[in-house]
């Protein structure tokens, strides 16, 4: 019996530093997919810019200037969803349950992985359109 009182603090201060590596690990894994795809807004910005330009011709079609406004438009969101997700960040608090932090990590790894997905394929669509309206002019 003496022998478990004196291994409980042990197991304890174990556990704890296992659940902190966890929620560094994870906090670690938001902050790479963040970092990896935050570089794309000069990117989705750049073509933009190029579509926009495009857009300005008088001699495109209906459909023509539809499909870059949309792009636009995409490319915007994509944006938008990147510095929404910023500014609603928060790190988690020092004093919160490991289960409210292990939680609220996933959650943001969900969203900022979403964000991701949006940028990336806005991004691709909107350099294959702009190919495309440049090889027609």
């Amino acid at each position: 019996m003496r022998l478990l009182f004196l291994l409980l603090p042990f197991v304890l201060i174990f556990s704890c530093n296992n659940q902190q590596k966890q929620i560094d690990q994870l906090k670690d894994e938001v902050i790479a997919i963040h970092d990896e795809v935050m570089p794309k807004t000069a990117d989705i910005n750049r073509v933009k810019r190029k579509l926009k330009a495009i857009a300005k011709d008088t001699t495109l079609t209906e459909t023509q200037k539809g499909q870059l406004l949309n792009q636009i438009t995409e490319l915007t969101k994509a944006n938008e969803a990147m510095s929404q997700w910023m500014a609603e960040f928060k790190q988690p608090a020092a004093d919160d349950k490991f289960e409210n932090t292990m939680k609220m990590l996933n959650d943001e790894k969900g969203k900022i992985t979403a964000v991701k997905d949006l940028m990336l394929s806005s991004l691709e669509n909107g350099q294959e359109l702009l190919k495309q309206m440049q090889e027609a002019q």
